[in-house]
């Protein structure tokens, strides 16, 4: 590829990153608030102690948004995000979904909030019981929630889908088990049945890092098309900041349970603020050869969930910490009141001296 392909390819996509973020939540189009939401787990055999995976996330998000998170793993994306579709109960915060307690959802109607609520999951070969036809656990789930007054319209419902996501000949594919299918078509199918509902949001745990490069491009395609025609908000989950870039119109980053920094995707991509995110994105190869920014080395390994440091989480491993970071509560800080919040106090002093 020449320069001149490369320069237009990555202009293209921070026009688009540009262009989604400026139709990101309005007051009136959001569709979920998480208000310091918390996970603690008690560890076995030791009933004092606490595994902090969340511990005070906070975030909104709008109709039709995409919101990647990322972090190392072991932050606490994955239990985010079994927290927010109901699959595990929070130990303390509030998530609301349409301005109503999910808890109250759930108590009401379990089924209800399934629908409104879906995940696809990182690993395909596990979503799927291989003992039944792919076109009976589409329409199964057309049943469950009363979409479809006869079973002949659900099937064609499931055979108008599988053509739409591009599954030809779709009368095949409907006939088809399970392990007789690729992992990125089954990754695909797992992505339309979440999609048939037409749920409010849905989560995207890791659901391209099982496949093959070769595929990636196109599931990831087909999520952003499907989330963008019916208008359904998504939190995609990922380690892979180049796929996250691309895909989401804000990007949080996690740390030990805690979300660090939170902006609009290009902006945290290309101007980080907070050491962790920083140390992130210089490690990570860019679409761009021309952008070269020097690695930043932090050292040793992430603390114990169990055994968290005061003041600043990131302070023993931060280059730039001082005696205030490690015994200081970091909050989140808008310094620029764009929307770009980081949780460091000195970020922009760091800014200022490389």
């Amino acid at each position: 590829m020449s320069e001149k392909d490369i320069k237009s390819s990555v202009q293209e996509m921070i026009n688009r990153q540009t262009k989604k973020a400026d139709q990101i939540i309005q007051a009136d189009q959001t569709i979920l608030q998480v208000t310091s939401l918390k996970k603690y787990y008690r560890q076995k055999n030791k009933r004092n102690v606490l595994v902090r995976s969340l511990d005070g996330v906070s975030f909104e998000l709008g109709r039709g948004e995409c919101l990647g998170i990322i972090g190392e793993s072991g932050c606490g994306k994955s239990t985010l995000g079994r927290v927010l579709i109901g699959l595990e109960d929070a130990t303390a915060g509030e998530i609301l979904l349409d301005y109503e307690d999910i808890k109250e959802v759930k108590k009401r109607n379990r089924k209800e909030l399934r629908r409104k609520a879906q995940m696809v999951f990182q690993n395909p070969f596990d979503t799927f019981d291989n003992r039944i036809r792919i076109g009976d656990i589409l329409s199964s789930a057309l049943k469950l929630h009363n979409i479809g007054s006869t079973a002949k319209i659900r099937k064609q419902m499931v055979l108008d889908s599988l053509k739409k996501v591009g599954l030809l000949p779709e009368e095949d594919y409907y006939k088809r088990y399970p392990n007789e299918l690729s992992g990125g078509q089954l990754q695909r199918i797992s992505i339309l049945r979440s999609m048939l509902l037409k749920p409010e949001f849905i989560v995207a745990d890791e659901p391209v890092s099982m496949l093959d490069v070769s595929v990636r491009a196109e599931v990831i395609h087909m999520l952003d098309d499907m989330a963008k025609k019916e208008n359904t908000a998504v939190v995609f989950i990922s380690h892979d900041i180049a796929t996250t870039r691309y895909i989401a119109d804000r990007i949080a980053v996690m740390y030990l349970g805690r979300i660090m920094e939170i902006g609009k995707a290009n902006e945290v991509i290309t101007n980080p603020l907070h050491p962790y995110t920083k140390a992130l994105i210089s490690n990570c190869g860019d679409a761009d050869p021309r952008n070269k920014m020097k690695p930043l080395q932090v050292k040793g390994e992430p603390p114990s969930p169990m055994n968290i440091p005061e003041g600043c989480v990131f302070s023993d491993r931060c280059p730039y910490a001082t005696q205030r970071c490690r015994t200081e509560e970091q909050t989140l800080h808008d310094f620029k009141e764009n929307g770009h919040l980081v949780r460091c106090r000195f970020a922009m002093q760091h800014k200022e001296n490389g």
